[in-house]
């Protein structure tokens, strides 16, 4: 499957008629390269990308997907800023726009940007275009050498979203001989003509070479070094998808509703923990007594700890009620998701085997919690679940997990679902809090026909 992402540069109708089997997207984004999990019989040509207002498209997205084995071409724009920057990791770049940033003539990332309509409309000129259409215009001899580096200039000085031939013309207003230059060049190539609209040129080879033979991303150099960070796995939890329901729900809500009102998960995550601390299977006999041992070979005992340390993991009930080697499991297990980027945490479905109760249909609950949320917030104003009071949420994470409201025993309970702290628990409990009391009772009453 060729999968391409394109906007203002090459419309969806001339992809198919290039690329007949090619599958379109809207331009690229933040998490969808995750989303769409292509595999390494598909093509990824990725064109345009949005960035203004949203996240872009990630570098260790792309890298991710190419570690895979999937082969990615870049072009025209994002994807010629994203191939020229990883071409030495295996993506392949294709075009003149591509080559300039790869080789250092083009160096702003707004070269190639321009304003568009939802529906792709361009809305003004890249400056690439405006740039490319002066250097056409003065090597035919339509204008002079020395007026193309003095409309080039002002066409740099323009802020991306405002770049257009009028908007050319208007900067160059107090020079009539500038003025006739931009007439001349106008006339000469109509406005977004083809024939002159690079970026458009590119996307057309690229595509072309799409639907070809394309060599499988050489990767040797780096995939199995240790490139994957926290922030990757993060963004995977966050754009792994089910649909269910008729909403896309990700693998970290379903996760985070496990961590909050599965009783059975505080054991699980610490069995869990445990076992990648020693090597040993997840639950298997010994397992504490060898955390210990694997523990105080680091140096890490409470005998080693200060009494702040120990304290900011331990309850004061907990050390008057746990032994030391009780203490010291609790505070390894607490301690381990604080750093996100260690592979304790799981990233996929695959990785979590033994950590998701299969009991437990948390993508259904998940749905369902979306679907109430959003019909209360529609039924009135400042009903939204953003602006549930943090209090109300931490009682009722308190009552759930029968902890005393306290900070400290409250923090303890949620680094025992593998929080960070209370406030991260918080913060995830906002969109299951209305479903989990009962919210419908909050909608309008009908009224009763007559």
């Amino acid at each position: 499957m060729i999968h391409v992402y394109s906007g203002p540069t090459i419309t969806a109708a001339e992809v198919t008629a290039i690329c007949p089997q090619a599958v379109h997207h809207p331009p690229i984004r933040h998490g969808d390269l995750i989303t769409l999990a292509p595999t390494p019989d598909d093509v990824v040509v990725i064109l345009d990308g949005l960035f203004h207002g949203v996240a872009p498209i990630r570098h260790k997205e792309i890298l991710a997907v190419l570690a895979d084995g999937v082969t990615v071409v870049g072009a025209s724009s994002m994807g010629a800023l994203r191939a020229a920057e990883l071409h030495p990791y295996g993506m392949h770049g294709i075009g003149e726009i591509y080559q300039a940033y790869r080789d250092g003539r083009i160096t702003a990332d707004d070269a190639v940007t321009v304003q568009h309509t939802p529906d792709g409309q361009p809305l003004g000129e890249p400056l690439v275009t405006l740039l490319h259409t002066l250097d056409t215009a003065s090597k035919e001899g339509i204008i002079s050498t020395a007026d193309t580096d003095r409309l080039a200039a002002l066409a740099r000085s323009l802020h991306y979203s405002r770049r257009s031939w009028t908007a050319v013309r208007r900067a160059a207003q107090h020079d009539l001989g500038l003025v006739a230059a931009v007439d001349a060049v106008t006339d000469r190539y109509a406005c977004r003509s083809r024939s002159t609209d690079l970026k458009h040129r590119d996307a057309v080879t690229a595509l072309r070479a799409a639907a070809g033979q394309l060599p499988a991303p050489d990767t040797n150099s780096w995939s199995t070094t240790r490139w994957r960070t926290s922030f990757l796995r993060h963004w995977t939890t966050a754009f792994t998808v089910r649909d269910i329901a008729g909403a896309s729900v990700p693998f970290r809500a379903e996760l985070q509703h496990q961590q909050i009102y599965d009783p059975g998960f505080p054991g699980r995550w610490r069995a869990r923990v445990l076992a990648w601390i020693t090597g040993l299977p997840a639950g298997a006999a010994g397992t504490d007594e060898a955390a210990l041992r694997t523990a105080a070979g680091r140096g890490i005992t409470l005998d080693t700890l200060t009494p702040d340390q120990a304290g900011y993991w331990i309850t004061p009930a907990e050390t008057k009620r746990c032994d030391a080697h009780e203490q010291l499991l609790r505070l390894l297990v607490r301690s381990a998701r604080v750093d996100a980027a260690t592979l304790v945490w799981p990233s996929t479905r695959e990785e979590a085997v033994g950590l998701l109760n299969p009991r437990i249909d948390s993508g259904q609950h998940t749905a369902e919690a979306w679907l109430l949320n959003g019909t209360i917030a529609r039924s009135g104003p400042n009903r939204q679940v953003h602006l549930l009071d943090p209090e109300r949420l931490r009682a009722h994470l308190a009552e759930t997990w029968q902890t005393p409201h306290a900070p400290r025993a409250l923090d303890a309970a949620a680094r025992d679902r593998a929080f960070p702290n209370m406030d991260a628990a918080v913060e995830a409990t906002r969109p299951f809090y209305l479903r989990a009391i009962g919210a419908r009772r909050l909608l309008p009453v009908p009224a009763a026909a007559t």
